[in-house]
């Protein structure tokens, strides 16, 4: 197994292109369509990678980075954002984010993102 991935974005479009691309090269994708069902899926599910969305309508997924972090300290997390701000950015790395994407994402960005996280924490990637 390449690894589990939780797609967590407020929009549907993003959720299922992440999904079926990533599945397509072998990864495990659950996906959450809020910020509570991604925390929920987390409380109850083991995840290797979180891509989270930065805002999800109100909700900031850059605020819930610690709390994500606290409950699996193991999974990185790469936020993806629609209008990339240099300090947003950085508050998410301060937080423990491991990485961002900027939407539109690409299948390549998509997956060389997964492959490099997934790489360095030894997981199996082919």
């Amino acid at each position: 197994m390449k690894g589990k991935i939780l797609i967590a974005d407020d929009e549907e479009s993003i959720r299922e292109t992440f999904r079926l691309i990533l599945e397509g090269d072998g990864y495990e994708v659950e996906t959450a369509d809020s910020l509570s069902r991604c925390i929920t899926r987390m409380q109850t599910e083991s995840f290797d990678l979180l891509f989270l969305d930065v805002m999800f309508g109100v909700e900031s997924g850059i605020d819930a980075i610690e709390r994500l972090k606290i409950l699996q300290p193991g999974c990185e997390i790469v936020v993806i954002t629609g209008n990339p701000q240099v300090e947003a950015l950085v508050k998410a790395r301060s937080r423990g984010a491991f990485d961002y994407l900027a939407k539109p994402v690409r299948q390549p960005s998509l997956l060389y993102h997964a492959q490099k996280v997934l790489a360095g924490k030894g997981t199996v990637v082919h």
